[in-house]
């Protein structure tokens, strides 16, 4: 009988999603049935692109009634990859009625915990602790690129960027603020007026992108529009030179496309398993916020790093010529 792996990703991140993109694909090698547990708004992500069979649909971060629930509706659990910090309450009574053999955690402390793999991965990045996981399950050989969502039906823009500039996240302290997007904005729009910078959003920060783009009122600079779904988003990146982002997701779609990549991210004491694998097309830009007041209130600061640093790392990536666009639409 296959092995059954069921694998938690309730917590509807986009970014999340990505990084662990390749183990259902690497997973198919060990002739395992794997079950992922994710909310609707991601369900054709696993299924369409990362070619999940088995989706059960959950709330983000569910009670333990509605998983009480889906226990009903699993078949024998052999696995579970829940790879959080801390597994509550709820998560631990799901477990005791799943009866699976192997738990992979990071709650180390947890007795019910018997694949601890926060000590065992320290230091180590989200994409590398997942490859961990399959090779203890295995896996002899695991081939850790993501795998890229792509539209059905591309949409092509009338103007494509060469600079993608994506300085919104998830909540606004984990975006930049206006102020500090006006000024890097201007900056590189004035050092390179023959590129085309394309301010990237989604639906809900479009008003502020084009705000944005009104008050800096460079010919050179425009608000993008018509990408709403991280395929569209995808395809997009996949014709830009250079990308710029304090997301997650839109960081590690531009690792996976290969993309010029300067992610901007929270200075952390500990290493940070969300960082980019750094490469020669790769720089990460930290802001220098106040970790104490991180600690306490779990809000960042995002505006606390250096344009020219910014500005420096793009100086040797930027093209002066105008390129030809050349995307091949079965690549991806």
């Amino acid at each position: 009988m296959e092995p059954h792996i069921l694998v938690v990703r309730w917590d509807n991140k986009l970014g999340d999603a990505i990084v662990s993109s390749f183990f259902y694909r690497e997973a198919k090698k060990l002739n395992a049935k794997v079950t992922v547990l994710t909310t609707p708004e991601l369900e054709p992500l696993y299924t369409k692109d990362f070619g999940v069979e088995h989706i059960i649909a959950t709330s983000p971060n569910p009670s333990f009634g509605e998983l009480r629930t889906i226990a009903k509706q699993l078949e024998q659990v052999d696995a579970v990859v829940h790879l959080v910090g801390r597994v509550q309450p709820s998560e631990i009574l799901f477990f005791y009625l799943l009866q699976p053999v192997l738990i992979y955690s990071l709650d180390d402390a947890l007795l019910c915990v018997n694949r601890k793999f926060n000590a065992r991965t320290a230091g180590q990045s989200f994409a590398l602790k997942y490859e961990a996981i399959l090779r203890d399950l295995g896996l002899k050989s695991v081939n850790n690129e993501y795998v890229i969502p792509w539209p059905e039906n591309p949409k092509r823009l009338v103007d494509v960027p060469e600079i993608l500039f994506n300085p919104y996240a998830s909540r606004p302290d984990k975006s930049i603020s206006h102020e500090k997007s006006l000024e890097l904005l201007c900056r590189v729009a004035k050092k390179y007026p023959q590129q085309i910078i394309g301010v990237l959003s989604n639906n809900s920060d479009r008003p502020k992108a084009e705000k944005l783009v009104e008050e800096i009122n460079l010919s050179n600079v425009l608000a993008l529009s018509d990408v709403d779904t991280p395929q569209d988003v995808a395809f997009l990146m996949s014709q830009v030179e250079v990308v710029i982002s304090v997301d997650t997701a839109i960081v590690h779609l531009a690792v996976g496309l290969g993309k010029k990549l300067i992610a901007i991210y929270p200075y952390t004491k500990e290493p940070n398993p969300w960082l980019p694998p750094l490469c020669d097309n790769v720089a990460v830009v930290l802001s220098y916020h106040d970790t104490s007041r991180y600690d306490r209130t779990g809000v960042k600061n995002m505006n606390l790093f250096s344009s020219l640093e910014v500005m420096s790392t793009l100086e040797p990536w930027i093209k002066f010529e105008k390129r030809e666009l050349n995307v091949d639409l079965d690549s991806y």
